[in-house]
Order: C-alpha cells, then sequence, then structure tokens
C-alpha cells in the first residue's frame, strides 16, 4: 500500500488534476448513459464516445468558470463538472437558446440603429 501512496505522491500535480476531471466527467457520462438507458435508448460504444466529448466540453466549460471566479475545493468542482457533464444535453439547450436571444436582440438593435440612420437623412 506504501508503493501506491509513493506512486500517486510522485505524479505532478497538474497531471493528477487532469486525471480526476477525467475521472469525474467520465462517470458523470456513464451516469447519463444509464439513465438514457432506463429511458429505452440503446446504448453504443459510438453514442457513448459522442455523448462523452459533450460531457467534457460542457465540464470543461464549467470548471473555468467555476475555478476562474468561485476557487471551490478542487474535488467539489470536479463533481460539479460531473454533474454539469452528466446533463450536458440540458446545459446546451439553454446555452443555445441564450445565444439566440443574444443574438436575435443584438440583430433587433442594429436594425434600429440602420432605420434611426435612414430616415435621418
Amino acid at each position: 500500500m506504501k508503493n501506491l501512496i509513493d506512486f500517486f505522491k510522485a505524479i505532478p500535480d497538474q497531471l493528477l488534476e487532469i486525471l480526476f476531471f477525467a475521472f469525474f466527467v467520465l462517470m458523470g457520462s456513464v451516469y447519463k448513459m444509464m439513465k438514457q438507458k432506463e429511458h429505452g435508448a440503446k446504448i453504443t460504444a459510438a453514442r457513448f464516445v459522442v455523448e462523452a466529448f459533450m460531457s467534457f466540453f460542457i465540464a470543461s466549460i464549467v470548471y473555468g468558470f467555476i475555478d476562474q471566479f468561485f476557487h471551490f475545493n478542487r474535488m467539489f468542482t470536479f463533481a460539479i463538472c460531473s454533474f454539469s457533464g452528466s446533463v450536458s444535453s440540458t446545459f446546451h439547450a439553454k446555452l443555445e437558446e441564450f445565444l439566440i436571444a443574444l443574438f436575435d436582440g443584438a440583430k433587433f438593435k442594429v436594425n434600429q440603429y440602420l432605420k434611426i440612420t435612414k430616415d435621418e437623412q
């Protein structure tokens, strides 16, 4: 057992952090796939890889935000990343709605500005 502890102590902290992050996010992906299987979805390796990739993408965004602004404990941050990765479909849909609303608002303001400048001429 002492050799295993020495092994983990010898790993650089950054690499250990990446490994923990990957482990937590993969466990979130496994949880997501198990929930989908309960609802009757067919589980394939390709589907798992796609879900894992999407979970890593969402979890890395959440990790960057939480680590930058909140400075929580690393394991708590990884747990939040795992949760966000497991609900990445919902997160992705809400992010898409937000971006659509943002760009629609910008488009409206630009059109309003162009109409005002056109009327002034």
